[in-house]
């Protein structure tokens, strides 16, 4: 039972991690990626809560097709994929904390 709670407990502290974290991105875009467009910094706040492609395309009225997007994007923040630009996100917002 205490291995549930502990588990349950964990769980919710890495939610609201993730939701602080994202509050941070959200109002710091600008200073976390100054390189980044407007448009560039939304997608990668969107990549940062795990959205997929079409999911992308759909909230920011775009083509889902857009991959260029993605590639201006790791050329600029130095990342190779999706996961590195997340991880040097949570970087770039530890810095902030």
């Amino acid at each position: 039972m205490s291995k549930a709670i502990n588990n349950l407990l964990r769980n919710n502290l890495l939610r609201n991690n993730k939701i602080q974290q994202t509050k941070l991105l959200d109002n710091n875009t600008d200073m976390i990626f100054p390189k980044l467009t407007k448009r560039e910094r939304a997608i990668t706040s969107l990549v940062f809560r795990g959205a997929k492609n079409k999911a992308i395309a759909v909230q920011l009225h775009i083509s889902p097709n857009k991959e260029k997007n993605l590639y201006s994007i790791f050329r600029k923040t130095s990342s190779q994929n999706r996961i590195e630009l997340i991880s040097r996100t949570q970087s770039y917002i530890a810095t902030l904390n």
